[in-house]
């Protein structure tokens, strides 16, 4: 693992460790619940497509979060090797940063 930004191997792999966790949960949430355009329009094409156990991927957060678990930690471990990390952090980061702040939003109108 090459670190990132001069810091040490173990900072780099707390950091993908956290930006990777919650970038992943949202990127679960984005195609189990929300209702973005285009994710609406997957999940119908999903369900027109796709039967029996298959088809609760794409309803189920237990269900398809290890799989989106596996996908991002092998792109962080190609992107490593690729020595273009920089994007998997920008791409995990945009998405943990954006559920962090819709979770504070959401908490803070309490």
């Amino acid at each position: 693992m090459t670190p990132i930004l001069g810091q040490s191997e173990l900072v780099t792999l707390i950091l993908y460790i956290v930006v990777g966790v919650v970038g992943s949960a949202r990127g679960v949430r984005l195609v189990v619940n929300d209702d973005f355009p285009v994710i609406v329009k997957f999940r119908i094409w999903w369900d027109n497509h796709v039967t029996g156990l298959w088809n609760k991927l794409m309803h189920c957060m237990w269900c398809l979060a290890p799989w989106v678990v596996g996908l991002d930690i092998g792109a962080a471990y190609l992107f490593d090797l690729w020595g273009i990390q920089l994007w998997w952090f920008i791409a995990n980061g945009w998405l943990a940063a954006s559920y962090v702040a819709a979770w504070l939003v959401y908490h803070d109108e309490g």
